[in-house]
């Protein structure tokens, strides 16, 4: 058998048109809360890093300054001790000789041994033109490098033994513009980088010590830093700046010294954390679009074959009776007139056919009438009114017409003859062969008399 091709209509086409189009615009309206929710995370996630980084800074500069505290007492001792002092302060050769020069070595030796933070120190005389040290003593012909310490104190990189060696150097005048001395203290390059630099291939952020000639000092496998970056540095008067090179994006830490030149900076390379929110991104989308897709695909199908079923549902259910609304109930105002002239009263029969047909009613007219007019309406009837007498007002619903009564007692002086359509009733005998409706029921009570139903009930 050939199977039937599922004809659909042109209202299906558009609405396959329209589905195609709301997941086209699902797709991008997710792909945009991915790259701006993505954005925002690594903005943050970044914010937060250069906070913490920023307190980490602020403690470790705190802690550098502690330690150069404490170098700086080491020199304060050192001219401070007996002989040192007198060499310091005479140009007399007797101070020179071995003896006392070999004091001022084992005290040099013992501040060495007692102070971790301390390899080795050294004095400089520049009048003398010696330099003795805590092993020997060797002749200069000017202190070198050291002559640009002019801050009291200062921080130099210098070569020794294949390697990077830390001095801290305090400048003393004891005789001003006739005699400098430097005191120098080789720093343990170790004790000093203790829970102050990190470094290192796996590391988040990398510290270094930079000099105020521009040079770095860091720890073990950290990466040297650029020229470049090195005088971006030096330059830098901010405690926290983004920087960027061709290849990386970085964020720049630097604390100043407080009582040295020395400053102790930072890098931080973000680029992985973009790369990895790029990729986090990536896949975001590619999910969404997968899903998206998937779910769109069954939805189709599963439409496809519900497609006739549906189509009979609706159809049959187009076909179910509907219950109309029902019409809003008329409201009638009407002025009901109970006439009489002592025992008779006046009815008139309704006609055969419409509401109430065939029974009998009081004389009553459309509106609300006033007593005059009421008493006109009487008189046209070619009676004689003598007294009237307003009557309590009355409802009565139908149902598709609201009867809104006011009622009048009118009495006459004879009811003689019958006017037409007029019946003069005895109202003894009105119940009996004149049944009145219950519309009237409020008004029946000045005949005297029951309404047919009230009649039925007492049987």
């Amino acid at each position: 058998m050939k199977k039937k091709r599922i004809k659909i209509t042109e209202k299906s086409r558009v609405f396959y048109k329209i589905y195609l189009v709301n997941i086209m615009i699902t797709m991008v309206f997710i792909c945009l809360i991915s790259v701006v929710c993505s954005t925002a995370s690594s903005r943050l996630i970044l914010d937060n890093f250069i906070a913490y980084n920023q307190n980490m800074m602020v403690e470790k500069g705190n802690v550098l300054d502690e330690r150069i505290r404490q170098l700086d007492e080491t020199c304060n001792l050192v001219v401070g001790e007996e002989n040192a002092f007198r060499l310091i302060m005479t140009n007399e050769s007797e101070y020179e000789n071995p003896t006392r020069l070999i004091l001022i070595m084992r005290y040099f030796q013992n501040v060495c041994s007692g102070n971790s933070l301390i390899d080795g120190l050294g004095l400089i005389d520049c009048s003398r033109g010696i330099m003795l040290t805590d092993k020997t003593k060797f002749e200069l012909e000017d202190a070198g490098p050291y002559e640009s310490c002019e801050n009291g104190n200062s921080f130099f990189l210098t070569e020794r033994d294949g390697g990077k060696c830390l001095e801290y150097v305090k400048r003393y005048e004891p005789i001003r513009g006739e005699k400098t001395v430097y005191v120098i203290i080789r720093v343990n390059q170790e004790a000093l980088f203790s829970n102050l630099l990190t470094g290192g291939e796996d590391a988040m952020i990398e510290s270094y010590l930079l000099t105020r000639d521009g040079q770095t000092l860091s720890v073990g496998n950290s990466r040297e830093l650029s020229g470049d970056l090195r005088e971006h540095l030096m330059g830098l008067s901010e405690t926290v700046q983004k920087y960027k090179t061709k290849a990386n994006k970085l964020v720049l830490y630097k604390m100043p010294s407080q009582i040295s030149d020395i400053a102790l900076v930072a890098v931080q390379d973000y680029t992985y954390l973009e790369r990895q929110t790029e990729n986090l991104k990536h896949r975001i989308i590619l999910i969404s679009i997968f899903m998206i897709t998937v779910a769109s695909v069954i939805i189709y199908l599963c439409s496809l074959y519900l497609y006739h079923p549906l189509k009979n549902l609706v159809t049959r259910i187009q076909e179910l009776p509907v219950k109309k609304k029902a019409k809003a109930r008329r409201i009638e105002d009407r002025t009901v007139l109970v006439i009489r002239d002592g025992e008779r009263v006046v009815l008139k029969k309704r006609p055969k056919r419409g509401l109430l047909a065939g029974l009998y009613e009081f004389p009553n007219e459309l509106g609300k009438l006033s007593e005059d007019e009421a008493l006109h309406a009487v008189q046209e009837m070619n009676l004689h009114p003598m007294r009237i007498q307003k009557l309590e007002d009355a409802k009565h619903i139908f149902s598709h017409v609201e009867w809104r009564m006011q009622g009048y007692m009118v009495e006459v002086d004879s009811l003689t003859r019958e006017e037409a359509g007029l019946l003069f009733v005895e109202a003894a005998h009105s119940e009996e062969k004149y049944p009145i409706p219950a519309a009237f029921a409020a008004y029946t009570k000045y005949m005297n008399i029951r309404l047919g139903n009230e009649r039925f009930e007492d049987k």
